[in-house]
């Protein structure tokens, strides 16, 4: 169990951390990040649950960015972010249950990803959420969101969300098993808007590859330019009327943009709904 030794290091004074390639994976519970630091993951670093988080199914995001600012995390190579391992059985989604998110960020501001394989959790491979204030520039790139239980990424109170050659793919297991949910949870207070992508792929998932959850009272900015929608049954757009907010079924003054964008689909099935 790593997590004394990794909340350590990143409790510390240093600016820049390395995560170095051990002979097996680091097995955390969960890690809480701190302000202006960078965090570099060496070429084949695995991180994923201890044996007991895995057991417990243990809700806890295994990194949690909250009101946290000036954060920069970079793989180098090969690496590995997942609650489950690959080769265990919740790996292979047998059974899984709701569980952990791997990035959980919640009123933070200025955060970089880049170059990630983020898989196999039991709830989302990124969430952006949280209440008021909301989580403001956030960018993501060179990242793969793939067979996580709920959602690839959900995107339930956030400004200025940016995303380049990011693959949302495989999620699966329970719903709504979306690659992009944009879903704010309290519309009185949340506010989501400003979401651009460049370059980014959505494939098989079980799910729409993006879905507005739309409920909320805000306007929404949503660009997305040169993506690609790989064939799937489910819709590759969703806009859904959520029937659980009837009190705010009101039209939002929102801009949704798509330039350049390629949805592929199978015969008699529609890709936007």
């Amino acid at each position: 169990d790593a997590t004394k030794c990794l909340q350590k290091a990143l409790d510390s004074n240093a600016k820049v951390i390395l995560i170095d390639k051990m002979k097996g994976p680091w097995h955390i519970t969960g890690v809480v990040m701190r302000s202006c630091k960078t965090v570099i993951l060496d070429d084949g670093v695995v991180i994923t649950g201890t044996i007991k988080s895995r057991r417990e199914n243990s809700r806890q995001c295994l990194f949690l960015f909250d009101k946290c600012e000036k954060i920069f995390v970079e793989g180098k190579g090969k690496n590995y972010i997942g609650r489950y391992t690959e080769e265990d059985e919740l790996g292979r989604n047998v059974g899984r249950k709701y569980g952990s998110t791997a990035i959980g960020i919640s009123d933070s501001r200025d955060l970089a990803f880049k170059n990630l394989y983020i898989a196999n959790n039991g709830e989302d491979g990124v969430s952006i959420g949280g209440i008021l204030p909301t989580s403001q520039n956030i960018w993501f790139e060179d990242v793969v969101l793939h067979r996580n239980t709920r959602q690839a990424m959900s995107i339930c109170s956030g400004m200025g969300i940016y995303m380049k050659n990011v693959t949302f793919s495989g999620t699966c297991g329970l719903p709504p098993k979306c690659g992009l949910d944009i879903e704010p949870s309290l519309p009185t207070v949340e506010v989501t808007s400003e979401i651009y992508l460049l370059g980014c792929t959505f494939k098989n998932n079980d799910g729409a590859g993006v879905q507005f959850s739309t409920s909320s009272r805000f306007p929404i900015t949503f660009y997305a330019k040169d993506c690609v929608f790989e064939p799937t049954f489910p819709p590759a757009l969703g806009i859904v009327q959520r029937v659980m907010y009837p009190q705010y079924n009101t039209d939002a003054p929102s801009d949704i943009i798509f330039e350049n964008c390629l949805f592929k689909t199978y015969p008699g099935v529609t890709p936007i709904q």
